[in-house]
């Protein structure tokens, strides 16, 4: 008699990307409160990234991701120096096709995460240079497995904040001649 293993759908050890750009909120909900937190050294660099199911109005479909993130709208993902062991400066990146551009700096540490439990690596965007509404935002990030990452972007209200969308995460590979 053989036994077959049979793997968790939602395991953040076996995702990769595109399994998350098919997930509902819901599935990545899930997934987040399965996630750790990232070591901070670890984050150094420059990440891909994609935008993935949320709140906001047809946002919690796969076509509506795919759309996201299609190349007239493209988000590229973020680049992190750590300052510290406790905290890291950077910025998200942009592909404009010849041109990469980067923009909306961030400041980021270690604080409990507002959703899942745990802690996360929030990125707060409240900093100088950053105009309304983008100094608004705050991203909680959390680690699948070595090298890729799920985040909640949230939008600071007077009273709360709300959450928007999650967005992935995956470490740049580069090719130095």
């Amino acid at each position: 008699m053989s036994f077959v293993e049979v793997k968790d759908a939602n395991d953040p050890q076996y995702l990769d990307m595109e399994d998350l750009k098919e997930k509902s909120v819901r599935g990545l909900d899930e997934i987040y409160r399965r996630a750790t937190t990232p070591n901070v050294t670890e984050l150094e660099g420059k990440y891909d990234g994609v935008v993935l199911a949320g709140d906001l109005p047809l946002m919690d479909s796969p076509a509506s991701v795919r759309l996201a993130n299609s190349f007239w709208l493209r988000w590229g993902g973020k680049k992190f120096d750590v300052v510290s062991e406790n905290i890291a400066e950077g910025s998200n990146w942009f592909d404009l096709g010849l041109v990469e551009v980067d923009g909306y700096r961030f400041e980021g540490r270690i604080e409990p995460a507002r959703f899942g439990g745990g802690d996360c690596y929030v990125l707060d965007y409240d900093v100088s240079g950053n105009l309304p509404p983008a100094n608004r935002i705050r991203d909680e990030v959390k680690k699948l497995r070595d090298g890729l990452y799920l985040g909640r972007i949230y939008f600071d209200t007077v009273d709360d904040h709300v959450f928007v969308s999650y967005f992935g995460m995956e470490k740049s590979v580069s090719f130095d001649y």
